[in-house]
């Protein structure tokens, strides 16, 4: 009687080891991880304007905000879950002014993911909130997000810098004083930061000493 007893127990403990090793891993398997997504996983481009055009290559630009417009476009077999970010690194030439936290919007209306701009980091950030939205439009999936930013304090002024933007490429841009002309006037626009559809126009007249 005691063997049996014996042997039962050996043979239930031998059964809990071998559920307490593969009931957690069948677990998991029905948890998808969020995680960052590669560079191979997806295209960007980058439209870089200021007060609505275009930058130009070897230009100079005064003190105006820089708009980012990045678009992250994915291959039809790389899925999109809740909690899936990608990462832009924006140059050193340039910064972020403000932290902040935007909705990203489909064609449709639908929110589709979330960008956070952060200050320290000197970066953006995209989140994707709404999975079932990629599920449903699975075809030519994008994420489209713009933000600003200024030139960064140690950037010098009447000097040319080489600046690689990612999904743009290599623009060599001087960072300028607008009015240095001492005599007659100089005009510059400024985009506004509520409504990037209006130009706020700045004219300064000098005179002689």
């Amino acid at each position: 009687m005691k063997k049996r007893t014996s042997k039962l127990f050996r043979c239930l403990m031998a059964l809990l080891l071998v559920v307490s090793v593969f009931l957690p891993a069948l677990r998991l398997n029905g948890v998808v991880s969020a995680a960052e997504k590669t560079e191979s996983e997806y295209t960007l481009t980058t439209e870089p304007t200021i007060n609505t055009n275009r930058l130009v290559d070897h230009a100079k630009y005064g003190e105006g905000k820089f708009y980012l417009k990045t678009t992250y476009a994915f291959p039809d077999n790389v899925t999109l879950n809740n909690g899936d970010f990608m990462v832009y690194h924006v140059p050193n030439e340039f910064k972020i002014e403000v932290d902040s936290s935007t909705d990203l919007k489909a064609p449709n209306g639908e929110t589709i993911a979330k960008l956070t701009t952060e200050k320290a980091t000197n970066t953006a950030k995209i989140t994707v909130t709404n999975e079932e939205y990629f599920k449903k439009f699975n075809e030519n999936k994008q994420i489209v997000a713009s933000f600003t930013v200024v030139w960064a304090d140690h950037v010098e002024k009447n000097k040319e810098y080489e600046i690689n933007i990612p999904g743009a490429g290599v623009y060599h841009l001087t960072r300028i004083v607008p009015d240095v002309d001492p005599t007659g006037f100089t005009k510059w626009g400024v985009q506004d930061s509520d409504d990037p559809n209006y130009v706020n126009w700045r004219i300064r007249v000098n005179r002689y000493a």
